[in-house]
């Protein structure tokens, strides 16, 4: 069973990732019937995105590795996720093989010199982060090194290898290690790298001794104290499905699904990752039209509903202001008339005074004029006459 590795010194300055993928390559290959140079082109890239797509931290997250050369072997293509779960694929299976002097498969010739790396990562929300770096030799593991010292400022080295029986053409091992240094590396730790990496063995040949990938990632960070932060299996996935594309299907407008079948009133769906083929008659396509405008319809119906949930809502909203409105404005008026009947109260004590004041007045006028007023005026003459003319 393949598995992945990830480790990290122990003074936080070199991470190490090493990948057995034997079994996802072979497997790759039988699904598409690679030719030996498409087997280890694709190999590698396999290799590397599953590595890269176990540094993602998000669960839903990622990776999408595409190398577009100008050789035979036309795009090759890797997706992997956050487990390094991985599948791709190639755009000429068929590619023919070319040798270097050693006896190693020419990829770089294959794959080509002139073209570009697209690396995406998709994080589940959000945009997704796209790098793009030139191609440096066609040959993946040293343009995925340039992609992360170009694109990531991150220094990185790579290394990948696919073991073809020469036999057979089939694999018989594959696998990646990618070390990187981290901020705060120390120029003796680089050194001291260095000279691991000048004595490092290819990685197929570490794998063919029987050496673990925790052996591997220890022989390139020899001298080092290494902690491993995790461990798992991994496989070729493909998340292909069914209902995939009658979901892709119910996008599309009625007229587009009927104009779809072929002469022999099919519609044939061939998924490029692993080969499988989704075959919908006109019944299945009649199905898929009625159930996507059964669902446009209650969506429709939802809409319709949540519009009049809002303008109850609202009128309730509405109502409840006016109440509260009535009520203030009636305590208002309330406490008005509690004020009115306060004053006329007052009033009516003031006016009951104000009647008794005028009467002790009257009577006092009375009780002046009963006075004779001749024995005043023997002693004041005229003072009688002005007394009354005043009062």
């Amino acid at each position: 069973m393949d598995k992945i590795i990830r480790c990290i010194t122990s003074d936080g300055a070199v991470m190490a990732s090493a990948i057995d993928a034997s079994d996802i390559v072979f497997k790759a290959q039988k699904i598409h019937g690679l030719s030996r140079s498409a087997t280890a082109a694709l190999g590698r890239l396999l290799c590397a995105t599953s590595m890269m797509g176990a540094m993602l931290k998000q669960k839903d997250a990622s990776i999408n590795l595409r190398v577009s050369g100008d050789g035979e072997l036309g795009p090759v293509i890797a997706v992997a996720d956050s487990k390094g779960n991985v599948r791709g694929y190639v755009g000429n299976a068929n590619c023919p093989t070319e040798y270097y002097n050693n006896g190693k498969i020419n990829v770089s010739k294959a794959v080509g010199k002139n073209g570009v790396l697209n690396v995406m990562r998709d994080y589940g929300s959000g945009d997704p982060y796209i790098g793009q770096v030139e191609l440096v030799s066609g040959e993946i593991a040293e343009d995925i090194t340039n992609y992360f010292a170009t694109s990531e400022q991150i220094p990185t080295v790579c290394a990948l290898g696919v073991l073809i029986n020469k036999e057979d053409g089939e694999v018989m091992l594959a696998g990646g290690l990618l070390i990187q240094l981290l901020p705060g590396a120390f120029e003796d730790t680089i050194e001291k790298l260095e000279k691991n990496l000048e004595t490092l063995e290819p990685v197929t040949t570490m794998l063919a001794k029987g050496m673990s990938i925790l052996d591997i990632c220890k022989t390139a960070l020899a001298g080092f104290e290494v902690e491993v932060l995790d461990e798992y299996s991994v496989k070729y996935v493909c998340t292909c499905s069914r209902e995939k594309l009658e979901r892709l299907f119910c996008t599309m407008s009625d007229d587009e699904i009927r104009a779809m079948p072929d002469e022999n009133g099919r519609v044939v769906a061939n998924c490029h990752f692993c080969n499988k083929k989704y075959i919908f008659n006109k019944e299945d396509l009649e199905k898929i039209i009625k159930e996507k405008n059964s669902k446009d319809n209650t969506s429709k119906d939802k809409k319709s509903k949540e519009r009049m949930l809002l303008k109850a809502e609202s009128l309730y909203l509405l109502e409840t202001k006016m109440y509260y409105g009535d009520k203030l404005m009636w305590s208002a008026c309330k406490d008005t008339n509690k004020s009115i009947s306060s004053l006329f109260e007052t009033m009516q004590q003031l006016t009951a005074q104000i009647a008794g004041d005028v009467d002790s007045i009257n009577n006092s006028l009375k009780e002046i004029t009963s006075i004779d007023g001749s024995e005043i005026d023997k002693n004041n003459q005229g003072l009688n006459k002005k007394l009354l003319d005043i009062l």
